[in-house]
């Protein structure tokens, strides 16, 4: 009787150690699939701001101006106005 208990209380830590395995194994797993999603969401963001990126035509300095000439109105720049260089520079 002592026998068979001391092998059940064995087997016991055993069965655990097994099954703390497979959780920390499936812990991992979560893990290493959310690392992937976010280094998808990462070269998606990074793909996003190479094609926000403005780049002129000829070398120079880039500026907002404070006005435009909309529709025969004055007025800050919006998207898709456009911008031409200013002739005093």
């Amino acid at each position: 009787m002592k026998v068979a208990k001391g092998k059940e209380q064995v087997a016991q830590p055993e069965e655990s150690n097994e099954l703390h395995e497979k959780a920390d194994a499936a812990a991992l797993r979560i893990a290493e699939l959310q690392r992937d999603r976010q280094k998808v969401a990462l070269d998606r963001a990074e793909s996003n701001m190479a094609r926000l990126q403005l780049k002129a035509p000829i070398a120079g300095m880039v500026a907002q101006p404070d006005r435009c000439n909309r529709n025969n109105s004055m007025g800050k720049a919006q998207e898709g106005d456009q911008l031409f260089r200013d002739s005093r520079w």
